[in-house]
């Protein structure tokens, strides 16, 4: 529940390359293809997306993180 919660705060974006690589199992050369953009974009923003996404959901626990 929080994690879903976390994860509607996102952007889409980031929401998108999250969902793409750790939920349906993407490779991020196919979720580059998907996006039209490089591998090594794709790599920085699934990085950038974690990040926030555990911020969001230490935020919704109480946490400091």
């Amino acid at each position: 529940d929080l994690l879903a919660k976390a994860l509607e705060r996102l952007p889409l974006r980031k929401r998108e390359v999250l969902l793409l690589s750790r939920f349906q199992g993407l490779k991020y050369e196919e979720i580059a293809g998907l996006l039209a953009c490089s591998v090594q974009s794709v790599k920085v923003q699934v990085h950038r997306a974690l990040k926030d996404l555990r911020r969001h959901y230490l935020g919704l626990q109480g946490g400091n993180g």
